[in-house]
């Protein structure tokens, strides 16, 4: 198949208490079916077509390479920075891909052409601490190690303004510590939204908090607003200077901390303008968590669930597409997948199978998917201007094994 098909999914952020029944999701193939779901405006739900890449020998094609982090780990953060991509903590076991009993505190940074080197270390070992990066800093904040101890609370902020990458520690840098945090970044300013908290052991309950850093101040404060949920796994993009919040997993109802829970994804869409205002509410037809998201080239977000594709501005939704590969978006459990590349895409990394997946934004139109030499689970995806780095994470049909795998794909800015 030119697109993934969708895997059974939930999110790996669990605490031992905790056990999800899975939800079987069927496969859908790109030829033979599309799943049509109510659209929001007057534009048809349409399968998108497929763009082909240039051929075989083409200088526009796209190009692939490998390299290897200094561990193999899953559930590590990942971001870009200064044209860098940073590969921070994470899990080097493999008993259970809920729990982090040999967390790491390496930090790996990569370029464009497969150099790796050490960065500054984490201040705290840990897994599932979240990555995102502005031109200058890459922040990795919040995670833990297992369900019976509190989460990070802990941010580090790599600075590459210099010759030499910097390292500073925030210890109390979220209002909550917690872990399955979604970040984004907005007019400069990183966003880190939901997530679970561990208030005493053996209870955990979600929370709603939004935290920001601003990196010309080195401040943490609290967002003017919460999520209207409280979730886990929630996927962030920016929309000009809003910012847009897409499913998760959350509690429902909202409970009190140590009381019965019962969990499930969310649809909900939150989109919050500058001044921390929710606009009109909107949602996904299908809930989804770690669903894709990207800030386009083109300024708009743009969010890949289980069965839709979705164009979002700051006045709401724009445009819905149905879509086949997104379960395998979602599947793959990874922090914030998805990003711009170059001038006219935007990519995830999809599991089943493990490849890459770019839709053209100016074209409007999907391209085949670019395959990767491993399996990526609880992985981390980065876009560094060009170049795309999809990194560690674990094999489920390997023993739940972490790899140090690299798949690196370049597509040229010419195409």
């Amino acid at each position: 198949h030119l697109f993934p098909a969708p895997r059974m999914q939930h999110c790996r952020h669990r605490d031992s208490p905790c056990t999800r029944t899975m939800m079987t999701v069927l496969a859908l193939t790109v030829l033979s079916l599309v799943v049509v779901v109510p659209a929001v405006d007057s534009n048809a739900l349409q399968p998108r077509p497929i763009l082909v890449w240039p051929g075989v020998g083409d200088t526009r094609q796209p190009t692939s390479s490998t390299a290897t982090l200094s561990s193999a780990r899953r559930d590590l953060g990942g971001a870009a920075a200064g044209g860098l991509a940073f590969f921070a903590g994470g899990c080097t076991d493999t008993a259970s891909p809920y729990q982090c009993t040999s967390p790491t505190a390496a930090v790996d940074v990569v370029t464009s052409t497969g150099s790796v080197t050490a960065g500054p270390p984490l201040s705290v070992a840990r897994g599932w601490a979240a990555g995102c990066g502005t031109s200058e800093v890459a922040v990795f904040a919040g995670g833990g190690t297992g369900g019976a101890d509190p989460h990070s609370s802990v941010a580090d902020v790599l600075d590459t303004s210099t010759t030499t990458v910097t390292a500073t520690a925030y210890p109390r840098a979220l209002v909550i510590g917690r872990w399955g945090l979604g970040c984004t970044v907005v007019a400069g300013k990183v966003f880190y939204a939901g997530g679970k908290a561990i208030p005493s052991p053996g209870t955990y309950a979600m929370t709603s908090a939004v935290d920001t850093f601003d990196p010309a101040t080195k401040s943490w404060l609290a967002a003017a607003y919460n999520l209207t949920h409280k979730k886990e796994c929630v996927a962030g993009a920016a929309s000009g200077d809003s910012v847009v919040w897409a499913g998760g997993w959350l509690e429902f109802p909202d409970a009190g901390r140590g009381g019965p829970i019962s969990e499930k994804a969310d649809i909900a869409i939150d989109i919050v303008d500058s001044d921390g205002v929710h606009g009109s509410p909107d949602s996904l037809a299908v809930g989804a968590e770690w669903a894709g998201a990207a800030t386009g080239p083109d300024g708009k977000a743009y969010v890949l669930g289980q069965t839709e594709f979705l164009t979002v501005a700051a006045a709401g939704v724009l445009n819905r597409s149905s879509t086949p590969i997104g379960a395998g978006v979602v599947a793959a459990s990874v922090t914030n997948n998805g990003g711009a590349v170059g001038d006219r895409h935007v990519c995830f990394y999809s599991l089943t199978p493990s490849a890459v997946v770019c839709y053209d934004v100016v074209a409007k139109q999907w391209r085949p998917s670019l395959p990767c030499t491993a399996a990526h689970q609880g992985g981390a995806f980065v876009v560094a201007n060009s170049t795309i780095f999809v990194a560690g994470g674990f094999d489920a049909d390997n023993g739940n094994t972490p790899t140090a795998v690299i798949d690196i794909i370049t597509i040229p800015s010419s195409v």
